[in-house]
């Protein structure tokens, strides 16, 4: 009996031997929103976590609505599990989704959680017990942020996901939740799901991800293992403080997990604070026990990012543009063969 051959995967195979989960081949696509179009990608995809770096007119958006199954791809095939979601409501239930547009149908929220995962199979009762005060509260009263959190704590809930589509998870949502995210995706790849991440910063990949996939223009044009990102990409977070801001800054000075602290004073009382850690996961925890003794009152924060083009130039190398072809002319005008090629030397 001969040993299983590696297959491809996407730009820069590794060696693969299980069956991809998740195959795209020669894809092309839009999604609903129009906002980006996916062209002629070609990908397999393995049990673990694979970030997709990309905005959406890059076709990030397009990538995930292919592989959930929202839309149908214009020329290739995708199969998740062996099946076209996109024709195959039986593949669509394998996969839980958190999409950047929360779809959450109207009424409560218990009840949007118990028919959601009465499809997959979930238990309704941990997941509501996992939103508290958000479970008692009607769906078109839900800021955009809250709506996102009930979709995310739906697909965590899916039992064993062959596919968990994550778009733009840590958009919205809140620090002190990020290493649970985290956690629970790596779990669920230890157990043979597809993770799948689209959208985001650097420093989520290189905090997370077993593969990173570039998206540019269109395109998929680097896939790499994590390693090739987390030499290029150190985690830092910027906080706006309305109050608090020298209590929030000496609580943070004694974490052990902040290896870096900048920090401007803006009165009355306001300051912008930059820290730094070894992950992202290190920096949301550290930040979260500093608010907590420190008692200040945050504006908002954000993950600062290498710029993006840095990532993809260090990443992907494009090939050499290809030199003009240039013909020779005779002097009667027609154009002159090629001259033939040089001999080889004789031994």
């Amino acid at each position: 009996m001969t040993a299983p051959q590696p297959s491809a995967v996407g730009v820069g195979a590794l060696p693969v031997t299980a069956p991809p989960t998740v195959e795209l081949r020669r894809v092309s696509g839009l999604d609903r929103s129009r906002r980006g179009w996916l062209h002629d990608a070609t990908v397999e995809l393995g049990a673990g976590v694979h970030v997709a770096l990309g905005t959406a007119r890059d076709g990030a958006a397009a990538l995930a609505a292919l592989v959930c199954g929202e839309v149908a791809p214009r020329h290739g095939r995708v199969l998740v599990g062996g099946a076209e979601p996109a024709r195959r409501a039986g593949a669509r239930r394998g996969i839980a989704a958190l999409r950047r547009e929360p779809c959450l149908l109207p009424g409560t929220v218990r009840a949007a959680v118990r028919l959601a995962l009465s499809v997959s199979g979930g238990a309704p009762d941990a997941c509501l017990a996992a939103l508290g005060p958000l479970a008692r509260r009607e769906v078109r009263a839900l800021s955009r942020a809250e709506r996102r959190r009930v979709e995310l704590e739906i697909a965590l809930a899916h039992p064993a996901p062959v596919l968990l589509l994550l778009e733009e998870p840590f958009c919205d949502l809140e620090p002190a939740d990020a290493p649970r995210l985290r956690s629970v995706a790596r779990e669920r790849a230890r157990a043979g799901a597809c993770v799948l991440v689209v959208g985001g910063g650097g420093s989520d990949a290189a905090g997370l991800a077993d593969r990173v996939l570039v998206l540019e223009r269109g395109r998929l044009v680097a896939s790499q293992p994590n390693a090739a990102l987390e030499r290029l990409v150190a985690p830092e977070l910027e906080v706006w403080v309305r109050s608090g801001g020298r209590a929030l800054v000496a609580a943070l000075a004694a974490e052990a997990e902040v290896d870096t602290l900048t920090w401007a004073e803006r009165p009355p009382g306001g300051a912008l604070v930059s820290l730094g850690a070894r992950d992202a996961d290190a920096a949301a925890a550290a930040l979260a026990r500093a608010v907590a003794v420190s008692g200040a009152e945050l504006v908002g924060f954000a993950e600062r990012q290498p710029a993006r083009d840095r990532l993809v130039a260090a990443l992907w190398a494009p090939p050499p543009p290809r030199p003009p072809r240039t013909a020779q002319v005779s002097p009667t005008g027609a154009p002159s063969p090629p001259p033939p090629a040089p001999e080889e030397p004789t031994p």
